[in-house]
């Protein structure tokens, strides 16, 4: 490879490659000037790097952020509230869509990786099923529930929440709390029980619908 060869790939992929594609590539146009050639090694990454940012690739790149909507972005706000709630994934993720939550964009590669694995799409499926509850309806919370998780204040502890087997109460809200459950019946809801003046927060899976 020689300089203009490099000097086109550098032209070529502007700002998009990483900070550590960037460092290496004018390392090498350094080396390139300096040596009159690359080693093997340097020339094997710059033509990793350049078929990574293809003229196709920048293409398909610029087609994605253009296609971008807020859709996509509630999406991965949710995705990134369950990867808040279960540390430490994906945390150069979460500071880029909560540094600025109203205008991140996520590349087509970063979109696949963090919202499309397994535990994103349970989240994204529980999001779009119907609720089971309605604000208003009367409900039992099932003897075998996991109210104190929903009721976990994020300090590193649980609330302490008393036993509530079998109690019944009224749904106040629907999506109370964004859901940090992978797993079905996830949906978090406010609940007022019978005799009580404090709501609690229920998943879905913990409660039982009594209005009928």
């Amino acid at each position: 490879m020689n300089v203009a060869e490099l000097n086109e790939i550098i032209t070529r992929v502007g700002n998009l490659p990483s900070e550590k594609e960037s460092t290496f590539l004018d390392s090498a146009h350094t080396y390139l000037i300096s040596k009159g050639f690359l080693t093997h090694g340097q020339q094997s990454w710059a033509e990793s790097i350049s078929n990574k940012y293809s003229a196709e690739a920048i293409a398909a790149t610029e087609a994605w952020a253009k296609n971008w909507t807020q859709e996509h972005r509630k999406i991965a706000l949710r995705v990134a509230r369950y990867y808040e709630a279960n540390p430490p994934y994906y945390n150069n993720y979460l500071q880029t869509i909560f540094s600025d939550p109203g205008e991140f964009i996520l590349s087509k590669r970063e979109w696949d990786k963090f919202c499309e694995n397994k535990y994103a799409k349970k989240i994204r499926k529980e999001y779009d099923s119907p609720p089971k509850f309605s604000q208003g309806d009367r409900i039992q919370i099932r003897k075998t529930n996991k109210v104190s998780q929903a009721n976990y204040d994020g300090s590193g502890t649980m609330v302490f929440t008393p036993p509530v087997d079998n109690k019944f109460g009224f749904i106040i809200k629907v999506n109370a709390k964004p859901i940090t459950r992978a797993a079905k019946g996830s949906r978090i809801y406010q609940v007022l029980l019978v005799g009580k003046v404090s709501p609690i927060f229920c998943h879905e899976s913990d409660l039982k619908n009594c209005s009928r």
